[in-house]
Formats: C-alpha cells, sequence, structure tokens
C-alpha cells in the first residue's frame, strides 16, 4: 500500500494512536472478537458497500474525498497508515511497508491488556496508483486471504474498491459479519484524514 515508492525496506517505527485497512479490516475485527449477527443481504454503511460475491470473495467499495495518488500514499505510507488505522480500542504501534512485488508488510496492534498480535503481508503486484495485491496472514490465525485493492481515478475522488479472496466459503461467511461493521469505520478514518490533509496544503 504505498505510492512514492523507495528502495528496499520502507519503514516507521512510529509510537502512537491507532487502529485498519483495508484488508486488514478483518484482523481487527476479529482480534476483537466481535460478536456480530450474520446479514444476509448486501448493505451500505456510510458511503461504503459491503457485498457477498461468488463463494469466496468479500468486495468493499467506497468513494474517497481525494485524488487517487493521495489516496495510494495513505494506504502504502507508515507514516499515514499510524495517522488514521485506527479502530476500536486497538492500538496501532509499528508499521512497516515495501511497497514492490515480493515486498513485505508488517502491523503490529495493541490490545488494552497490553497482549499484542501482528497482520502480515507479501505483495503479489504493486501499480502506483492503480493496483495493490497481497496475501495477508496473521500470528494468532491459519487464515489468509488475498486482498486486491484497486482505485479508480475520478478527477478529485477515487473509486476505491476492495476485493478479499478466501479459501473455502465457510471461512468467508463467518468473517462477513467482521468486515461488515468494521470497515466502514476504518475507511471513514481515511477519508477524514485525507480531507485534514488537503484542507492544510
Amino acid at each position: 500500500m504505498h505510492h512514492n515508492l523507495l528502495p528496499g525496506r520502507c519503514r516507521n517505527q512510529c509510537h502512537g494512536s491507532h487502529g485498519v485497512h483495508g484488508s486488514i479490516v478483518w484482523i481487527l475485527a476479529l482480534a476483537m472478537l466481535m460478536e456480530v449477527t450474520m446479514a444476509q443481504k448486501p448493505t451500505a454503511t456510510a458511503t461504503m458497500r459491503v457485498v457477498k460475491q461468488s463463494d469466496l470473495e468479500i468486495i468493499l467499495t467506497k468513494t474517497i474525498s481525494a485524488p487517487r495518488d493521495r489516496v495510494f500514499r495513505a494506504l502504502t505510507e507508515p507514516a499515514a497508515v499510524m495517522q488514521w488505522m485506527k479502530v476500536g480500542h486497538l492500538q496501532l504501534v509499528d508499521c512497516e511497508i515495501e511497497p514492490r512485488v515480493g515486498g513485505s508488510l508488517r502491523y503490529q496492534y495493541q490490545r488494552p491488556s497490553g497482549k499484542q498480535i501482528e497482520v502480515r503481508g507479501v505483495f503479489e503486484k504493486v501499480d502506483a496508483p492503480r493496483e495493490l495485491r497481497y496475501l495477508e496472514s496473521y500470528d494468532f490465525s491459519p487464515l489468509t486471504i488475498v486482498v486486491t485493492t484497486t482505485l479508480e481515478d475520478a478527477g478529485r475522488s477515487t473509486e476505491l474498491k476492495q476485493t478479499l479472496r478466501y479459501r473455502t466459503k465457510d471461512e468467508r461467511d463467518a468473517d462477513f459479519p467482521n468486515i461488515e461493521s468494521s470497515s466502514p469505520t476504518a475507511y471513514a478514518n481515511l477519508d477524514r484524514y485525507l480531507a485534514l490533509g488537503a484542507s492544510t496544503e
């Protein structure tokens, strides 16, 4: 997730407030052990649409009120991610992103109890500022998800589409309530972060 691509490892050791992403959304929701009733239909919440597609996928779509280049940077620059990725009571305490094919990403979260959990990923495709694809995994679960994020230029705004592809239909169905409940908040934070940045430019 990134725009101003830097050679080698892109690391940020910031310690501060946090919270997801796009597909990171999944991990936050699961980590908090949210208990939500399984939805029976696609839903749209806070302008984000969350839809089951085929037997293996969940599709998230949202219009972001910022140009595509800025959205891409906000998704891929660790310092930016540390600012907007806030969900629930989890704190993002470390963030590493190496946005190139074969590069890695790592998000380390801390619960109020002090226990830490980690989200990891390996980039399979980076086409700045249009598309990112990575395989996401977790240190507390055997689940793996292929996360594909595409950004369509819409002038002063950007059409974000994120596809989460699971190994089985059961995994997808079990995770759907978590995605449906946590994604709108996460990406609303991204929208606010970008709007604030635009007001200071």
